[in-house]
């Protein structure tokens, strides 16, 4: 009790001097083939008491996961799945995450792959909880559910779509679903978890809002998807830590019954579904991001009218770039303030006739 105590002084201590706002990259949340982590859950019968816990938006703030729920691990297990028969349906994955309920032995799959300067992309899941009919749930359209570079303020959605049949009346029906899906990158601060101690966070808010359609045909044999009552709603919150990606879960109660009047979970619902916190991983832990990490790539290219279109990677540690340029190059050169950007790339008007311009970019932290 007193070394709990006193780790808690010292990071409250810590975030009274100040920290720093992590940038969280996509190298962050890449697991390779033969990597894992394990992480304690709640029973998903008994709902968890967080009332003290998610906090507040921006920071810095403490976030204790060292204590919590225990009666059951999920291990995550990351696989090559090519060659797997619950990977055949997503040809273009490159990475199969691999949840097991340990208690139970039920196992939930994940496929995606990371694309550079993209984020990791989804193309789909499968599971055989027993609630479609198909365990393979093949997205419409692959998704990134993160963005290869994430920092405080940043927000971004998708939308997930995939058909499959649910069993109703003892038949099977063909239903579509929809997921509307919204993040933020709301607040920041440390996290302490079991076994594996504190390190810098940033925390995601998500908001899903699922919508059921149920086929059906008219007496022509025309077919449509048509909303099976009203939309229902989860809010789940993430916290990524550098060098070892999503390192806490928790999620809300489903929101509505299909039967309307549904509101989305607050951002501080008190109480969870899920609450899951990493205690276990043979992926090297962050080594930190000090400093912004230099653009070694930049590209070129200029058309008739003198505009230039500069392009670069993307780099780690990195919130955006300043572009510059300079028409006397040299020691003593002055650099000019081309534009400023938190993209990999920019374009300069430029002034068609007028001298040569050297460039340079600038990353920032």
């Amino acid at each position: 009790m007193k070394t709990h105590l006193a780790t808690v002084l010292f990071l409250l201590t810590t975030l009274a001097r100040g920290v720093a706002q992590p940038i969280i990259s996509d190298a962050d949340l890449t697991y390779k083939v033969g990597d894992y982590y394990k992480a304690y859950a709640n029973n998903p019968s008994a709902l968890v008491d967080v009332s003290s816990l998610l906090g507040r938006k921006g920071g810095p703030q403490f976030w204790d996961f060292s204590t919590g729920p225990t009666n059951d691990v999920f291990q995550y297990d990351y696989l090559d799945p090519r060659g797997t028969a619950v990977g055949a349906s997503f040809p273009q994955a490159t990475i199969m995450e691999r949840k097991t309920t340990l208690s139970s032995g039920d196992q939930a799959f994940l496929f995606y792959t990371h694309v550079p300067n993209v984020g990791r992309t989804v193309y789909g899941a499968y599971s055989n909880d027993g609630l479609f009919a198909e365990g393979a749930q093949v997205f419409g359209a692959p998704v990134v559910d993160f963005p290869a570079s994430i920092k405080l303020g940043d927000s971004w959605s998708n939308v997930i779509t995939w058909t499959n049949n649910l069993g109703l009346l003892g038949d099977d029906f063909p239903v579509r679903i929809i997921i509307t899906s919204s993040f933020s990158a709301d607040a920041y601060g440390v996290a302490d978890l079991p076994t594996l101690g504190f390190g810098d966070v940033l925390r995601i808010n998500q908001l899903d809002e699922i919508q059921l359609q149920l086929y059906s045909e008219d007496d022509e044999g025309n077919g449509t998807f048509n909303s099976l009552g009203s939309p229902v709603y989860s809010r789940f919150f993430y916290w990524l830590m550098q060098g070892r990606g999503i390192v806490a879960t928790v999620s809300s109660e489903t929101t509505g019954n299909l039967e309307g009047n549904a509101t989305p979970p607050p951002d501080n619902f008190a109480r969870a579904g899920y609450l899951i916190r990493m205690f276990e991983t043979n992926k090297k832990p962050a080594q930190g991001c000090d400093r912004p990490v230099a653009v070694s790539d930049l590209r070129i290219t200029v058309d008739a009218s003198g505009r230039a279109l500069l392009k670069w990677t993307q780099t780690a540690c990195t919130s955006s770039y300043r572009v510059e340029y300079t028409e006397n190059l040299g020691p003593n050169a002055t650099w000019i303030l081309a534009g400023a950007t938190a993209s990999n790339f920019l374009i300069d008007p430029g002034n068609a006739g007028t001298k040569a311009r050297y460039y340079r970019v600038v990353s920032i932290k």
